[in-house]
């Protein structure tokens, strides 16, 4: 237990703005580290603030996707204190051709006026999407998915929701579902992909605890002016000289700290001296 972190935490209840229990993945974390204490609420919809099928899209950025979601939770909910999370898949920003999945978990404290943000950036994924043309085919790419324990949607097409089947956890009923869209979809194939919901993905619920852990590190970094946890990094300067050739390289050289309750701004210089020559693009082009 942090003993700083208890002070502004401990013994608080926050309410998870989730339906797909996150929770496990958030709650133990919070509650050994920083003395909260999470909770649900039953009928709190969030996919009101977009789905990964597509059917309803997300609205803005992940950061104000979780932040609405943490606002309209904790007002259900009447508490100060809310968790909310947000995930996005796609190409890795920096290996393009693999699959990147990143999350984030926002803390939103209207007591002291905090707003915190725990990220984790992976290429562990369970994630697959295509088209297919028979049981046999939809089976093959689910397997490469993690199916049956990473459950599966199958769909028309890439886009239609119509008929849409999510949550398929084993080979009986996607077997059903995939000859059932095949046999009325007019002799076109089909669509299936990955649930990227947490609960139905373990990898994703992986992720999601990184996240805030990444979250608990972000918190226990105290402002030093006014003294408040969640004094957060906010951006990487790059530059840091290569040991070769002492030019720039894209690696950072320092990092800009703020804290968003008093607005204390901090560049610090990083640990290393220089850059490794392999990640230089002169040294190494």
């Amino acid at each position: 237990m942090n003993e700083r972190l208890y002070q502004w935490f401990g013994g608080r209840s926050a309410v998870c703005a989730t339906q797909h229990g996150k929770e496990q993945a958030m709650g133990p974390l919070l509650a050994q580290h920083a003395g909260i204490q999470l909770f649900t609420l039953p009928e709190f919809d969030t996919d009101r603030f977009g789905t990964f099928t597509r059917e309803i899209p997300r609205a803005g950025s992940m950061i104000e996707a979780a932040r609405a979601k943490a606002i309209s939770a904790a007002e259900i909910a009447c508490v100060d204190l809310a968790i909310a999370s947000e995930g996005s898949f796609g190409p890795h920003p920096s290996f393009g051709l693999i699959a990147g999945n990143l999350e984030i978990v926002l803390l939103l404290d209207r007591r002291h006026g905090l707003e915190i943000v725990g990220q984790h950036l992976t290429t562990n994924v369970r994630w697959v999407h295509g088209v297919v043309h028979s049981t046999e085919q939809a089976l093959e790419l689910a397997q490469r998915g993690g199916f049956p324990s990473h459950a599966m949607v199958v769909r028309r097409s890439e886009n239609d929701p119509v008929g849409m089947i999510k949550g398929l956890n084993d080979e009986e009923s996607f077997v059903q579902a995939v000859q059932h869209l095949l046999a009325t979809n007019e002799g076109r194939p089909i669509f299936i992909e990955s649930d990227l919901r947490a609960h139905c993905n373990p990898t994703r619920m992986q992720n999601i605890r990184c996240a805030t852990l990444d979250l608990l590190e972000e918190m226990a970094r105290f402002c030093p002016a006014c003294g408040a946890p969640g004094f957060q990094r906010m951006e990487a300067i790059p530059g840091l000289l290569c040991r070769w050739c002492r030019l720039p390289t894209s690696l950072p050289s320092a990092y800009r700290f703020e804290c968003n309750r008093c607005g204390h701004q901090l560049t610090q210089t990083v640990e290393e001296s220089f850059a490794d020559p392999g990640q230089c693009s002169f040294c190494n082009p």
